[in-house]
């Protein structure tokens, strides 16, 4: 799931493009509709969250799937360092800042920076920021 916010209007949607670009420099992209209700919310934004839901988020999923109305009433959330709203639920959230964004027929293909120390993972309902973070590397599993 990703969201953004700008001017105080938080915008989330479920993506099915999210990707790894490239590893250095960090990079990961998505792709929003040209037709989102949000879009102008999307293309303004400093950055955006991905967040990484577990199987339990069915709800959430359904809420962020449907097409416009705010997805976010009743929900608990917090802004992130690039006014993406952050919520406590699934595996992990990672804030990016926009690096670049490109025509891609019908849709926008957004490029962000992961802030890799600003990863945090939902233990029991509350955050915890990792002390080390997993990479794979040359097919090897590694710490940061």
């Amino acid at each position: 799931m990703i969201t953004a916010g700008q001017g105080g209007f938080p915008a989330g949607l479920v993506s099915n493009s999210f990707a790894s670009v490239s590893l250095d420099p960090p990079l990961v992209s998505w792709c929003v509709s040209r037709d989102s209700t949000s879009l102008d919310t999307w293309l303004g934004a400093e950055g955006f969250a991905v967040h990484i839901l577990g199987a339990e988020e069915s709800p959430t999923v359904s809420r962020f799937t449907r097409r416009g109305g705010d997805k976010f009433t009743g929900l608990d959330w917090t802004s992130g360092v690039t006014g993406a709203p952050l919520l406590p639920l699934g595996v992990a959230c990672l804030e990016c800042r926009t690096w670049q964004q490109y025509d891609g027929g019908d849709h926008v293909i957004r490029i962000g920076s992961p802030h890799l120390d600003l990863v945090r993972v939902w233990v029991a309902g509350g955050m915890v920021t990792p002390r080390y973070r997993l990479l794979s590397y040359e097919l090897r599993i590694r710490a940061l």
